[in-house]
């Protein structure tokens, strides 16, 4: 991303009544000229990524149509005509107010994945020797009624089970339970599903952080991971990989008594990192519009060395 100004927006507010189905812009209203502000997080871990949007001063028509019929939502975000979705999924509360004398809005709460989520169940029985891939495309069938579809999936083991399985439940378990025995995450964005290795990322294109390309302050490295901001980015995914460079990094200084230096996230000697957490946030008529991460190593067996260990007691 080269030219950083110029922020545009693009919100369609449709009302397809069919799962994992895009907003259509013909059916439609589009609200992007109005006064918007959005915040849009996702995590890698199993948490539904969602959305909160707030219109301003709308048509009480509109705002009808918003709060009766509508159930989706796509967002773009970005600069000049250079704009990406962060957020397309199911509006699933409306609110309505006055913040001042003037001002009335509509706020929209929506989650990506919403209907899979909470709806999907498994009902089927695996025959001795099934693999973890057989058991993902069971999976997969189950959560396709709900226009999810396949995204990133790294290799799993192609070991065989000794014993039959019967699943009956909530698919989102045995999505948790999988996961964790192939050593993942995993989590729905834009009516995919992706699984991410916890020492890996999401195939494609790094996103290179610095101060030219829109990195805001020093990165600094928390218990919790890399945490990093920069410009609104439609670009940074969870899952993503982030390409920063060590040398920009405030390491962690630790001030209470941990039993070893194991406990503390440690950099990536490539300054590769994987976005775990992500935040848009953006205010079209206001100064937000910036794009929040916690990260972490690819490396994700780096020790803590060196100044990022600054205060470990003795004994």
């Amino acid at each position: 991303m080269t030219k950083q100004y110029l922020r545009k927006v693009r919100l369609i507010v449709g009302g397809s009544n069919t799962p994992g189905v895009v907003a259509d812009r013909d059916a439609g209203i589009d609200l992007s000229e109005l006064h918007i502000k959005f915040s849009v997080r996702n995590t890698t871990a199993q948490v539904l990524k969602r959305a909160e949007i707030r219109i301003y001063n709308l048509n009480q028509d509109v705002a009808n149509k918003i709060q009766n019929e509508f159930t989706r939502v796509e967002l773009s975000a970005g600069y000049g005509d250079d704009i990406g979705l962060i957020f397309q999924g199911q509006i699933a509360q409306i609110r309505v107010g006055r913040e001042n004398a003037t001002d009335t809005y509509v706020d929209i709460f929506a989650q990506d994945g919403d209907a899979a989520y909470n709806f999907s169940v498994s009902n089927r029985s695996l025959a001795k020797g099934w693999t973890p891939d057989q058991l993902y495309t069971s999976l997969l069938q189950d959560l396709e009624p709900y226009g999810i579809t396949a995204g990133h999936k790294p290799d799993f083991s192609g070991e065989s089970a000794s014993r039959g399985m019967a699943c009956y439940g909530m698919t989102r378990d045995y999505l948790r339970d999988l996961a964790a025995q192939q050593g993942c995450e995993w989590s729905l964005e834009d009516g995919k599903i992706n699984f991410v290795k916890l020492s890996s990322f999401i195939a494609g294109e790094a996103v290179v952080l610095n101060s030219a390309t829109g990195m805001i302050g020093t990165p600094e490295m928390t218990l919790q991971g890399l945490t990093v901001r920069s410009l609104l980015n439609s670009r940074i995914k969870s899952g993503g990989q982030i390409k920063i460079d060590n040398a920009s990094i405030a390491s962690l200084q630790l001030n209470i008594p941990y039993a070893g230096i194991d406990v503390a996230p440690g950099t990536d000697a490539d300054g590769a990192y994987t976005s775990r957490v992500v935040q848009h946030v953006g205010d079209t008529r206001g100064l937000e519009w910036y794009t929040s991460m916690i990260c972490v190593a690819v490396d994700g067996t780096a020790p803590a060395v060196g100044p990022t260990i600054v205060d470990v007691p003795n004994g």
